[in-house]
């Protein structure tokens, strides 16, 4: 009876693993079409499949969601964590004038510095954070550790010290990628008290020195978590994540049409089924003049020849092999390339 259970598990397994596989193969040959502007009614049709209205019962809330302006992002964000029921604090930040200035330029200083955190090496002024909600890191922590811009995860404990909700304490984040902080936490051990679990990693609040302005006599010390809201980001600064859910809107927000910008969003997610679209805008779908003319001169006239010889490539007609690279070590590993054949029957 055991052995009939372990076989069925497996064999559930293998089809569950079998449906992933057909799910990944199918956005990738759709989204390849859609790259180069050759998208399908059939693929329009399998794209609108995906929709989804906001107030819909299956309505992926906790998913990563993606706009195509900061006013959006921002709107989405706000929205997050006015609804979050979870602890949640509006933190400020502590500037401290460095110089040998009188009180009123030192006053004067802290009223020009700049609210846009891209000038404030990505500390604001405030900081709205909540527990449950998603954040990333917004600034160079410790980079060999994986706390550098952009690692995300969940809050799940905020401990500050200071009764005036300045930075101050730690914030507890449990990261997407395990690794990230693993260092850290190694080094704190001392921090992780019976409440803490011990899967979260600490954040401190970072100091950095602002200069303002053109001002060389007197500059600003500005000590913030190095924190940002990610419920929601950009297109485009989602460029280079892989998320198993994602709701996207390409909502038209100007006449124009935004080359690749619907690419960009839909390749995001893994699969078809973790993909969640708000508008899908179909009629703007562009794709840039110079890419198409890029694209046809790389697959005919530039096109190169392997430079490597890999004699399993001609051992079979029926065969074909994939070879993934890491080219970083290719030289190192070379030998194992070579030996590397991944096969596949492609026999009726």
């Amino acid at each position: 009876m055991l052995l009939l259970q372990t076989s069925g598990q497996k064999i559930s397994q293998c089809s569950n693993l079998q449906q992933s596989c057909v799910s990944k193969i199918q956005i990738a040959e759709l989204l390849a079409r859609v790259r180069e502007g050759n998208q399908s009614p059939q693929d329009l049709n399998v794209l609108q499949s995906r929709t989804i209205v906001p107030d819909a019962a299956n309505y992926p809330n906790s998913a990563q969601h993606l706009f195509k302006t900061n006013s959006q992002v921002e709107t989405h964000n706000i929205s997050v964590y006015e609804q979050s029921t979870e602890q949640k604090y509006l933190i400020r930040s502590t500037d401290s004038v460095v110089g040998a200035i009188s009180k009123d330029m030192a006053s004067y200083i802290r009223n020009i510095i700049p609210s846009d955190s891209r000038k404030t090496a990505q500390l604001p002024s405030t900081l709205l954070i909540a527990v449950g909600c998603r954040y990333e890191i917004s600034a160079k922590v410790n980079v060999s550790d994986g706390l550098a811009n952009g690692a995300g995860g969940i809050i799940k404990h905020i401990q500050l010290t200071a009764d005036n909700l300045t930075a101050s304490g730690i914030v507890w984040m449990l990261f997407d990628d395990n690794n990230v902080g693993a260092r850290t936490r190694a080094n704190s051990r001392s921090l992780y008290k019976s409440h803490i679990d011990r899967t979260w990693k600490l954040i401190l609040p970072l100091s950095r020195q602002l200069q303002i302005e053109r001002s060389h006599s007197a500059q600003v010390l500005r000590k913030q978590f190095p924190l940002r809201q990610s419920a929601a980001k950009t297109i485009h600064r989602s460029q280079g994540d892989t998320i198993d859910q994602v709701v996207v809107d390409f909502t038209k927000t100007s006449s124009r049409k935004e080359p690749h910008i619907h690419y960009v969003g839909l390749s995001r997610v893994r699969t078809l089924e973790g993909l969640f679209i708000l508008n899908l805008c179909e009629q703007k779908i562009h794709i840039s003049n110079n890419v198409r003319q890029e694209t046809a001169q790389l697959q005919t006239s530039r096109r190169m020849p392997l430079s490597l010889y890999f004699p399993q490539l001609h051992a079979s007609q029926t065969m074909f092999n994939i070879l993934f690279l890491n080219v970083r070590s290719f030289h190192k590993h070379i030998d194992a390339v070579r030996r590397l054949q991944i096969k596949h029957n492609t026999s009726k």
